[in-house]
């Protein structure tokens, strides 16, 4: 996104819980449609940032989210949902705080 942002004239697909980069052809007309509208004739989308659902992958039925929920803006809202990720955030946090030369 911050790169996106630096590039002026710059517009942005983003696919909300694909856990791959450079998801083209993805075979849904929110992705490929303004892709081919660029490659073919030009045309940047109508908005500089577009987020758009993922698909499921091989074998299931539904996409599971990743992380959080895309937001308008193209930043992902994070979300802790259990206590086990509460507590492994927790302790991220203080690890980032340690002085690195006392490990």
């Amino acid at each position: 996104m911050a790169a996106s942002k630096k590039l002026p004239g710059a517009s942005m697909i983003s696919v909300d819980n694909e856990g791959s980069h450079g998801v083209f052809p993805y075979y849904t007309s929110c992705v490929d449609d303004p892709v081919y509208a660029y490659l073919l004739d030009g045309r940047l989308p109508a908005e500089r940032y577009t987020g758009c659902q993922a698909v499921p992958l091989p074998g299931d039925t539904a996409v599971f989210e990743v992380g959080g929920t895309l937001t308008g803006k193209g930043t992902v809202r994070t979300h802790l949902v259990t206590d086990d990720m509460r507590d492994a955030n927790r302790m991220l946090k203080r690890m980032l705080r340690t002085d690195v030369g006392s490990l």
